[in-house]
C-alpha cells in the first residue's frame, strides 16, 4: 500500500475528473501535503465553485472517510462548518467536495500586517469560543489548532468575517461508547503544530477539552502580537525544537504571555464567553458591529486599527 500523498505527480491526473455520481467535476490544483490535496472544482449543474479535498484510496491509513464522519457528526447546518456536498470516489481516489471558503486567519494577519487589533483580536475570540463550545458539545476535541484551519467565508457575501473550521482528520472522540469521559494516559506522541499545542500535549498526557483551549490562546496571541516567546527557535532537529518549545511555554507566565492585554486573555480557562464581550463593551463597541481590520473584500483597512 502507498503510505503517502505523492501531490507532484498525480495533481494532473485528476483535472477534468468527475467525483463519484456527482455534478462535480475537479478543476485546478491549489495545494497538498501528508493528509491530502486541495483543488477547486465546479459544480456543472450550476457553475458554482466548491472545494475538493482528495486522499489516495490506498494508503495505509486514511484520513479523508474519518474527517467526512466528523463532518457529518457536526452537520451541516452550523454557520461554522462548511457543507459538505459529496464524498466518494475519483478514480484511485477519496474525494470531499465541500463549500470553497474565503482566506484563513493566518492569510489575513499576513495581510494586515501580522498584527490584528485588539477590538478584532477579542472578536475572533468570541467566534472561537462558540465554534469550539459547539464543536466539545457533540463529544469531539479538534487537537488540530492553528491559523491555517479557520477560514473566512467568501468576500462580499454575508460571511465574509465569520470563521469556519476545516481539516477535521485530527479529530477524537473524547466520550467512549460507555458516554464516558476517555480515560487519562500517559506517554503518547505529540498531535497538532507545536507553536500552539498544550504543556498536557507536549508531555504525552491524553488530550482532551481544555488542550483544545489552551490552543486557542496561543494561535489568539500570535495573532495579536505577531510573535510568541517560543518562535524563531534554532534547533535544526524537529523532536529537539518541539521539546524546546515546551519547555519555554512551562516556564512562561500567563502574565509575560498575555502582556499588554486585557486581564481576561491571562484567566481565559476561568471565565466564558460574556467576558469577552465585556471586553468590546468597554470600548464601546457591539461584538457584531461587522468592523474588523479588514473589509468586506478582505482587505485592509487604510484608518488606523482599534488598538
Amino acid at each position: 500500500m502507498a503510505t503517502s500523498q505523492d501531490t507532484s505527480s498525480d495533481s494532473a491526473i485528476l483535472v477534468n475528473q468527475r467525483v463519484g455520481n456527482s455534478n462535480f467535476t475537479i478543476g485546478f490544483y491549489v495545494t497538498g501535503g501528508s493528509f491530502g490535496s486541495l483543488y477547486i472544482g465546479t459544480n456543472n449543474e450550476t457553475g458554482e465553485k466548491v472545494a475538493i479535498k482528495v486522499e489516495r484510496a490506498d494508503i495505509d491509513k486514511p484520513q479523508l472517510p474519518l474527517e467526512y464522519g466528523f463532518y457529518k457528526t457536526l452537520g451541516n447546518y452550523m454557520i461554522f462548518i462548511p457543507k459538505i456536498h459529496y464524498f466518494g470516489p475519483c478514480k484511485n481516489y477519496s474525494a470531499l467536495v465541500m463549500d470553497l471558503l474565503g482566506p484563513s486567519l493566518l492569510k489575513m494577519n499576513q495581510i494586515c500586517g501580522g498584527h490584528f487589533g485588539l477590538v478584532t483580536t477579542t472578536k475572533l475570540m468570541i467566534q472561537m469560543l462558540n465554534i469550539f463550545e459547539y464543536i466539545h458539545s457533540q463529544g469531539i476535541i479538534y487537537r488540530d489548532v492553528k491559523p491555517d484551519n479557520f477560514l473566512f467565508g467568501q468576500p462580499n457575501t454575508s460571511k465574509w468575517a465569520t470563521v469556519h473550521m476545516i481539516d477535521l482528520g485530527f479529530c477524537k472522540r473524547y466520550i467512549n461508547e460507555d458516554n464516558r469521559h476517555i480515560s487519562y494516559v500517559e506517554g503518547k506522541g505529540v498531535t497538532g503544530t507545536a507553536r500552539y499545542i498544550s504543556v498536557n500535549n507536549h508531555v504525552g498526557r491524553e488530550l482532551s477539552r481544555r488542550d483544545d483551549l489552551e490552543a486557542i490562546i496561543y494561535m489568539i496571541i500570535f495573532l495579536h502580537k505577531g510573535q510568541l516567546p517560543w518562535q524563531g527557535l534554532n534547533v535544526a532537529d524537529l523532536r529537539e525544537r518541539t521539546k524546546q518549545i515546551g519547555i519555554i511555554k512551562m516556564t512562561t507566565t500567563s502574565k509575560e504571555l498575555c502582556s499588554n492585554m486585557p486581564v481576561e486573555y491571562e484567566n481565559f480557562l476561568e471565565i466564558i464567553i460574556s467576558q469577552f464581550r465585556y471586553v468590546l463593551f468597554r470600548m464601546g463597541i457591539t461584538a457584531d458591529d461587522n468592523y474588523y481590520d479588514w473589509d468586506q473584500s478582505h482587505q485592509p483597512r487604510s484608518e488606523n486599527k482599534r488598538l
